[in-house]
């Protein structure tokens, strides 16, 4: 009975969160599954995705850090699982996240104070876009009031039509934008990082540290790892490992 209990502790799924990013265009076609069938074939064992749709969502489960065993997501919530839960980061997106606020054209902003008590249309918190927002104003009766929208289309739209006075969206995607100027522009924070539980074995982890380096290599590789939207598409081993 032991040993058949046993059995079907190791037949069970892996479970692989990801949190999906904030205004991800349709573009970038986001989709965890391509890489997580290339650990299912890594491990030996069927890998099942999960997906947060959304930051509040994601925090939820990150209090509680059960029913999962891999995690994509952005670094303060990575930050959180290493403190709290034990987990393990084993690779990180090579590129570094900042945070641009954009205004619509010709409008003057010179400092945060600029845009004290005004609607800054953002992801919702705890979105690292909207915490990056507020380290703008340490003085909380002087900061902005968050607008959290659904995707990036309608931000803008609320700040063509005046609804808000800027909106927050990654450095990386300003070239897609027009009409708008850049007013201010956040701290650098790491990029998103794969983290494992104690449940995924050192050799297990090393197995998963050779295939990123194996898809990192390759065209094939690295498509699949862009569908996770990282840009430059990059995942390396953080520093110090």
């Amino acid at each position: 009975l032991t040993l058949g209990l046993a059995r079907q502790l190791v037949a069970q799924p892996l479970v692989f969160l990801v949190q999906a990013p904030p205004w991800v265009s349709p573009a970038q076609r986001f989709d965890a599954r391509p890489l997580a069938k290339q650990m299912s074939r890594t491990l030996g064992r069927e890998v099942l995705v999960r997906r947060s749709e959304d930051a509040l969502s994601h925090w939820r489960a990150m209090r509680s850090a059960r029913d999962f065993d891999l995690v994509f997501d952005e670094a303060h919530f990575t930050a959180y699982r290493v403190s709290h839960h034990a987990f393990q980061v084993l690779a990180q997106a090579a590129s570094e996240t900042r945070f641009a606020l954009v205004v619509r054209a010709r409008t003057l902003v010179n400092a945060p104070s600029d845009l004290s008590a005004r609607k800054i249309a953002t992801p919702a918190p705890p979105a690292l876009a909207a915490l990056h927002l507020l380290n703008l104003f340490p003085n909380p009766a002087r900061a902005p009031v968050l607008v959290a929208m659904a995707g990036r289309a309608q931000a803008l739209h609320a700040l063509s039509t005046g609804e808000v006075s800027a909106v927050v969206v990654p450095v990386s995607e300003l070239a897609a934008l027009h009409s708008s100027q850049i007013a201010l522009e956040t701290n650098v924070s790491p990029g998103r990082a794969f983290s494992v539980s104690a449940a995924i074995s050192p050799l297990q982890q090393r197995k998963l540290l050779d295939l990123f380096a194996e898809l990192n290599a390759s065209a094939h590789g690295r498509r699949v790892l862009a569908q996770l939207a990282v840009s430059d598409t990059g995942m390396g081993i953080p520093t110090g490992e």
